[in-house]
């Protein structure tokens, strides 16, 4: 709520924050945050509720711009891994979405390619004078970003490892209930031999990372995840490295089933290297990815795809990275959704089993 008291003739006012927004619609920040910010639908009930809160509350939606340091250049930056994946570009628009509405611009960067360069892009930032910093996955190693922390610039990272830097804010991917969504929607077709590819470059230490959840989510269903049914390639999030990966998969694990994908482009050379082996896609083998970027239903079979939602999540993340007391509230978090397409189908009969029951 808002307290109001009269001080020597003037008024002061406590802010109210998109918590207390939350509190009083009796909605979570995330559904705060899609209504205020318009970027995924809401029931009309649930937005008169959050409406009827940020009126009766005053909060001013644009207030957190008013959070930067003094002598500010109202300049954010984004890192993400490669401009080349369609899904940045999502992720990029929700922030600069976000960005408008607070009276700020953005700055959009690579990830670097070596330790060099990396030194080069943080003096860069802080030449450049930059409020905020946000990082989807590793782009930049820990004592840069303590770098940024030090100097006064906020930073939100996305996809990091738990432990990160003191005062780094993030958002939170629900990628556990989301890769049980994978695996019932496997196991209910009946496949059992599943495997994994990805970029070894990733980083599957975080019990939040994909790779982790989808372990955990096998050892859950009792179902073995041997070295052999992992397919590794290096160079990157492409459909070649995925092409490289399931090769290597194909090669190593002959009886595999399924294969689930780092994401979306490496799904689709996932599905190329199927066809090399003269594999039909779902009949022999069934393929998912993550992430749900536009190509995905245009691939042939269209993909099966664990969908993030990029747009909200960037304006989700500019929100949170400037919102007053972040610091001292849990993080939102991103939802996925299994988006089930024709990728996928029942196991081959002489490979199928009996519905193991999750533990």
């Amino acid at each position: 709520y808002v307290r109001r008291r009269e001080m020597k003739g003037t008024e002061k006012r406590t802010k109210a924050t998109m918590a207390d927004v939350a509190g009083r619609a009796g909605v979570s920040i995330a559904t705060v945050s899609r209504v205020v910010n318009q970027t995924a639908p809401v029931s009309e009930e649930t937005s008169a509720r959050v409406w009827g809160a940020v009126r009766d509350l005053g909060y001013e939606i644009n207030h957190v711009a008013k959070s930067l340091r003094v002598g500010t250049t109202h300049t954010i930056a984004v890192i993400v891994g490669d401009l080349g994946n369609p899904f940045y570009s999502d992720f990029i628009k929700g922030i600069e979405l976000g960005a408008q509405r607070a009276r700020l611009s953005v700055m959009v960067c690579t990830a670097p390619t070596d330790e060099e360069a990396a030194q080069r892009q943080v003096q860069m930032l802080l030449s450049k004078r930059v409020d905020g910093v946000i990082m989807w996955g590793w782009c930049l190693q820990q004592p840069l970003v303590e770098r940024l922390l030090s100097a006064g610039i906020s930073f939100l990272g996305i996809e990091l490892v738990p432990e990160s830097p003191t005062g780094a804010r993030k958002l939170s991917i629900d990628f556990r209930n989301g890769m049980a969504d994978v695996l019932a929607h496997l196991v209910s077709l009946g496949h059992r031999n599943i495997g994994y590819a990805w970029d070894q470059r990733d980083r599957p230490e975080s019990a939040e990372s994909r790779f982790w959840c989808f372990r955990e989510a096998m050892r859950e269903y009792g179902l073995a995840l041997p070295e052999d049914s992992i397919g590794i390639a290096t160079g990157g999030q492409r459909p070649e490295i995925g092409q490289s990966a399931m090769l290597d998969l194909l090669r190593r694990a002959p009886d595999l089933t399924a294969v689930v994908c780092h994401n979306d482009l490496l799904a689709l050379g996932a599905l190329r290297a199927a066809k090399q082996h003269s594999l039909r896609v779902p009949e022999e083998m069934s393929v998912i990815g993550v992430d749900d970027i536009f190509t995905a239903n245009y691939a042939d079979p269209p993909l099966t795809t664990l969908a993030l939602p990029r747009v909200e999540a960037g304006s989700m993340a500019i929100q949170w990275l400037l919102q007053e007391g972040a610091d001292r509230l849990p993080p939102p978090q991103i939802i996925p959704r299994l988006v089930v397409r024709r990728s996928t189908g029942p196991a081959r009969a002489d490979l199928a089993t009996a519905q193991p029951a999750r533990g």
